[in-house]
């Protein structure tokens, strides 16, 4: 004991002591090691020579640590909670759970509690589970209601700073106004902004947050024209122009006052001058400015077209943003970015219910399906007569109930009586007449023309032609052109008759005051459909909503109406039915129209000039 005591030095002994107090009111490892390593420094240890002291004084420290007791960890709340819910767990019920929006962020945290907190077999089950679910459809289907929610959050808490802001700024402008009656009137705006967000949320059960981005627009445009005194008039007025986008013919109209507030908030097409400034919004891509500079580029850019590579620069200088899905021109894709016009196509496509999925009654079941097929079959082996085929057609379409369905399968028996049983090979021989009233008239005249379905006028079925002449019938809500697919038939021409059809449904849509517009190209056996509609005061989109390959005979009548395509057209034809009506159109309007002398006029001229003359 001499010894150990005399080979310390008094000012070792000092540090040491001072050290071992230390180590007793502490628990943390690093701060421990750290205070041994600094108090003896080398230059004592050199000085005084007495590395045993040392040693010693690091062994204590050892032993002190061994014995301290540690603090428990706390298991975070996310991870305790999953090891409650073990049974049951899943990713879904976790983001649901802890209102999670981020995907990456959150499968990345699902997947460190299951390292850390289960055991290797649990583990392992759950892992497996999660991998299937994500290639799942109600994953995907599930991740994109989750970043909707996220953007109309986020979208939430800035307009309503918008407004705060706004209410600030133009309160003391006011020189009436009292600080109680202004803060009466911020409390009511902010209740009537709350409640028309939650109105525009649930319109018409629409899942896209297309509707919810222009609704929240509109309100920060109203709000930003008012003073404080006008905040619950102008929420109340958008609220009224805000009533949805999918309704059926004139006849769905559920007020029938005789007010124009009134039939502004039963006619959702009709433009006020409030939505005539709010931009064109999808997601997060604002189209009406981004469409601006694409005009722009294209002017700035572009001193001549070729309208078979230019055919969407030329309709956007008409005011036209044409859309298909897949075929965006090099110049818009570098303007909008290729995402940004797979994500608009996509929105707009659901939107319309095309792209519904979901099984209903609207659509064909197996069993019906199965019924037309066998039909069909029958007739291209002789085994039974046309007559015959068709008549079990019309039965089995009168069957049917909702959607159109059953105008679908009476275009398919009307086809058996039009087309021949063996493909004509030169088409050469075959004249736009012929195709038209052989193979599509059969079709297409039992989609989108419905004597039941003539609320608005007498002949409104005749006015969904392919013939623009035909205007005079009354006003028009669809154009059709039609071109043989033979060898008379160029890009150019083809590409021609497209930009007639959007600037005549163009025109039609600002004439007629439109909701929507429907048109149709042929080309020989290839059939295609769109739906043009006013977006803004200067922003119109051409929107492809379905393609097809057409039946040339009975031998592939049976190749043609697949389930996939009969979904199709019963989509188109609902699409067209919901879509494309007039708005505040009445028999005067109609008049007045008609004994116009330029209503017959197609304002092409000047595009027409900037168009260079090739015919490939």
């Amino acid at each position: 004991m001499r010894t150990q005591a005399n080979d310390v030095h008094p000012k070792t002994t000092t540090a040491m002591v001072g050290i071992m107090v230390f180590i007793q009111r502490t628990t943390t490892t690093s701060i421990l090691f750290a205070e041994v390593v600094r108090k003896p420094k080398r230059n004592r240890v050199k000085k005084y020579g007495n590395k045993a002291a040392i040693n010693r004084i690091k062994t204590r420290c050892r032993k002190v640590w061994k014995n301290t007791d540690e603090v428990p960890k706390r298991t975070p709340n996310d991870a305790q909670w999953c090891l409650n819910n073990s049974n049951t767990l899943t990713v879904k019920n976790f983001v649901i759970e802890f209102g999670l929006t981020d995907r990456q962020y959150t499968v990345t945290r699902y997947q460190n509690i299951l390292s850390a907190h289960f055991s290797r077999d649990r583990r392992e089950n759950l892992l497996q589970d999660l991998d299937g679910w994500k290639k799942s459809l109600d994953a995907k289907i599930f991740w994109k209601e989750q970043a909707r929610k996220q953007i109309v959050a986020e979208t939430r808490v800035r307009c309503s700073a918008f407004v705060d802001s706004i209410i600030h700024e133009e309160g003391p402008q006011g020189s009436s106004i009292n600080n109680d009656d202004s803060n009466n009137n911020v409390e009511s705006s902010s209740s009537s902004s709350t409640n028309n967000r939650d109105r525009g949320t649930n319109i018409n059960n629409s899942d896209d947050s297309n509707h919810n981005d222009r609704s929240i627009s509109e309100r920060n445009h109203s709000s930003s024209n008012s003073n404080i005194n006008s905040n619950n008039e102008s929420n109340s007025n958008s609220n009224n122009g805000n009533t949805g986008s999918c309704n059926n013919n004139s006849g769905s109209n559920t007020s029938n006052n005789n007010n124009s507030s009134s039939s502004e908030s039963s006619n959702p097409g009709t433009l006020t001058p409030t939505k005539i400034h709010t931009p064109f919004i999808i997601k997060h891509v604002n189209v009406t400015d981004t469409f601006k500079q694409y005009q722009e580029y294209i002017s700035s850019h572009y001193p001549t077209f070729t309208i078979e590579k230019d055919l969407q620069e030329i309709m956007a200088m008409a005011n036209i943003l044409f859309l298909a899905p897949d075929d965006h021109s090099d110049c818009k894709k570098k303007i909008f970015q290729l995402s940004n016009l797979d994500l608009m196509c996509t929105e707009m496509l659901q939107e319309l219910k095309i792209l519904d999925t979901q099984e209903n009654k609207e659509l064909f079941n197996d069993d019906e399906f199965i019924k037309v097929t066998r039909i069909i079959n029958e007739v291209a082996e002789k085994t039974k007569t046309i007559r015959t085929a068709k008549l079990e057609l019309l039965t089995l379409a009168a069957s049917m109930e909702g959607g159109n369905k059953g105008s679908v399968v009476k275009g398919v028996a009307n086809l058996l009586t039009k087309l021949s049983r063996v493909e004509i090979l030169n088409m050469d021989k075959l004249g736009e007449v012929e195709l038209q009233t052989t193979y599509y008239d059969a079709l297409l005249s039992e989609l989108i023309a419905d004597q039941d379905k003539n609320e608005q006028t007498d002949i409104r079925s005749d006015a969904i032609v392919s013939m623009i002449m035909q205007h005079n019938f009354g006003h028009p809500v669809g154009f059709g052109e039609v071109k043989p697919g033979n060898s008379s038939t160029t890009k150019h021409s083809v590409s021609l008759d497209v930009l007639h059809l959007g600037i005549a449904s163009k025109r039609a849509i600002d004439k007629w005051k439109l909701n929507s517009c429907f048109g149709f190209m042929i080309n020989g056996f290839d059939l295609t459909f769109f739906i043009t509609k006013k977006q803004h005061e200067n922003c119109y989109t051409m929107l492809e909503i379905a393609q097809f390959t057409y039946a040339s005979s009975l031998l592939n009548l049976h190749s043609f109406v697949s389930i996939m395509n009969l979904n199709k057209l019963t989509k188109v034809g609902r699409c067209f039915w919901n879509e494309c009506h007039a708005t505040n159109v009445t028999r005067d309007d109609e008049a007045g129209a008609m004994a116009n002398d330029d209503a017959g006029v197609v304002p092409v001229s000047k595009l027409y000039a900037l168009i260079s003359r090739t015919c490939n």
